[in-house]
């Protein structure tokens, strides 16, 4: 008779539905995973260079080598021509031309070497594709010439010259120059193969019929929250029942017998390892929710928490707080956000306390957003308005802020 509790502990996993070992009266068999397969963006562009017929074998090999060359962008080296010429002991020219038929591929402004370069590929794209009659030509027409002989009064919207130079009146300025903003400046971008994020844990303010709640969180005031494990990141852990009747064989010699017990052992406590793992989880999300209550209730903003406060209060180090949080997100009533979302450092305000960088960005946000776009509030400018709402910034941080919400200097924000 075998003692299974005393072997592998039939309690384990349980809290989480990890059984200790296959009931299934079927034989195990091994499974193999399915993964979805789609054809990527370098891909795609490898199918267009060997479908098209203007290129040799030889081309095609040269083809490969810019395909090789060409970064994540979908630009090239300045240097790309000169560099492939030298290495495969080919004519500049002929490198120039194979690069001149990939610039046709999808997406449009492929193969560039430069932004302007870029750009004039998809505007003379644009307007091949419009019927002769199509009056639409003209404004592509005089779009392309604005990039070829004015490039430089463009990328520093120095408009008012632009209708010196070219003579156009400011409506037809403003035309030409929406033609030009509707292009994509970096043609590799949204051609990833995308990802989407499953969440590890739910946070909602109503129990659910499906399933009784991993952790029940009761704040001083009675609110309470109920958190849920996400099953699909629980793997379904099992020892196979081939190897435990294996075990049960009474003429099994006792070198093997002692060989899976062991191998039993390290089952089990790898069983606990996640299981102990997924208590951190709840650990920190529970320590969260504490910390950050009226956002879970209301959607208000976060305040000012670092990883160090949550575990003080779970009872680990600050690094175990740190692999908790690495790479899993939690859905909420307001959206699903990935846990060190909730992490913010803080600054003093005028009114009362401390408040997060995150409600500072977005008033920086707004003011960008809002600002007059003939006349785009500078760094200084932006600055002043947020210590006058009592957010006490260097100019310096401003700009930091800035950059790391993706807004250009004002010069570049600025429009006709």
């Amino acid at each position: 008779e075998i003692d299974w509790t005393s072997v592998f502990g039939g309690e384990v996993g349980s809290e989480f539905g990890l059984p200790a070992f296959s009931d299934n009266a079927e034989e195990d068999t091994d499974r193999q995973e399915q993964f979805h397969s789609e054809i990527n963006f370098l891909d795609s562009l490898r199918d267009q260079l060997s479908m098209d017929v203007r290129l040799s074998d030889a081309d095609r090999e040269i083809g490969e080598q810019l395909l090789g060359a060409l970064k994540q962008s979908g630009y090239l080296d300045n240097d790309v021509v000169h560099f492939l010429s030298n290495k495969l002991d080919v004519e500049p020219e002929e490198v120039e031309r194979v690069l001149k038929c990939l610039q046709d591929y999808d997406p449009p402004g492929i193969f560039a070497r430069t932004l302007q370069e870029s750009l004039l590929i998809q505007l003379r794209r644009k307007k091949n594709d419009l019927l002769p009659q199509n009056p639409n030509r003209l404004v592509y027409s005089k779009a392309i010439q604005l990039l070829t002989e004015h490039f430089e009064l463009i990328a520093r919207r120095r408009f008012e010259q632009i209708q010196i130079s070219t003579g156009w009146s400011e409506d037809e300025t403003k035309q030409i120059f929406a033609v030009i903003q509707a292009l994509q400046p970096i043609p590799g971008v949204g051609n990833e193969v995308q990802e989407f994020v499953t969440p590890d844990i739910w946070v909602a303010l109503q129990p659910r019929d499906t399933a009784p709640p991993n952790r029940i969180v009761e704040l001083d005031s009675g609110k309470q929250f109920f958190l849920y494990l996400n099953d699909a990141t629980v793997p379904d852990l099992r020892i196979s029942r081939k190897y435990r009747e294996m075990f049960m064989e009474r003429n099994l010699d006792t070198n093997t017998k002692q060989w899976l017990a062991q191998k039993f052992e390290a089952a089990r406590n790898f069983v606990k390892a996640i299981q102990s793992r997924h208590k951190t989880i709840l650990d920190v999300m529970e320590w969260i929710i504490r910390y950050q209550y009226r956002f879970f209730i209301t959607g208000e903003t976060l305040i000012p928490l670092t990883q160090i406060q949550v575990a003080d209060r779970a009872g680990c180090d600050n690094s175990t707080v740190s692999r908790a949080i690495k790479d899993k997100y939690v859905e909420t009533d307001w959206g699903i956000f990935p846990l060190k979302h909730f992490f913010s450092g803080g600054l003093e305000s005028d009114f009362g306390g401390d408040v997060s960088t995150r409600e500072i960005k977005q008033k920086l946000s707004e003011l960008i957003e809002n600002e007059d776009k003939h006349n785009p509030l500078t760094d200084q400018s932006l600055c002043d308005a947020l210590n006058g709402m009592g957010y006490h910034l260097a100019r310096r941080t401003v700009q930091k802020y800035r950059e790391q919400l993706g807004y250009p200097l004002a010069r570049f924000r600025r429009t006709l």
